[in-house]
């Protein structure tokens, strides 16, 4: 299902079909897809989850195996960076990130021509993603940035995903 429907599109699938916590098989390797936020909280959360994202497979194909921080397959990774994003969200890391998030929310609307198509419709999964990046480059960047190139390449990706 996952090849012919798109990553995207087969987790809505079983997330309508069989609800929040779905246990399938991809490639012959039990794979949980949990679509409820507080247990993928509680997942992200507690170190004694070893396995985030399955298909080394897969995510080689598209040459995310071991990339980056979310589809991270590699628990000594996962415990030498977890303690950073721990402490980045939470206490006055939490209370800044609140200010930044509204503060980002709010610049972003007032732009939002930008996200507008010819016909008047509003692009909300591009605004979205204008919104997270910004956040996300204030919180731990701090550098200049193309917002546009960026979330271009970024839509770029997920449509891959769903290919």
């Amino acid at each position: 299902r996952f090849l012919w429907m798109g990553v995207g599109n087969a987790c809505n699938y079983y997330n309508k079909t069989y609800g929040e916590f779905v246990r399938v098989w991809i490639s012959g390797e039990e794979t949980y897809i949990i679509s409820k936020s507080s247990s993928v909280f509680h997942v992200m959360k507690h170190w004694h989850y070893v396995s985030r994202f399955g298909s080394k497979l897969g995510l080689q194909c598209i040459g995310m195996y071991e990339n980056g921080i979310i589809f991270n397959n590699n628990p000594a990774h996962w415990k030498e960076i977890r303690p950073f994003f721990t402490k980045a969200l939470s206490g006055p890391g939490l209370v800044r990130m609140i200010a930044i998030c509204v503060e980002s929310t709010i610049n972003h609307l007032d732009k939002l021509e930008e996200v507008t198509t010819e016909v008047g419709n509003i692009n909300v999964l591009n605004l979205m993603r204008r919104i997270m990046l910004d956040t996300s480059n204030k919180l731990f960047l701090g550098i200049p940035l193309d917002e546009s190139a960026i979330v271009l390449k970024i839509q770029n990706y997920f449509d891959a995903w769903q290919a």
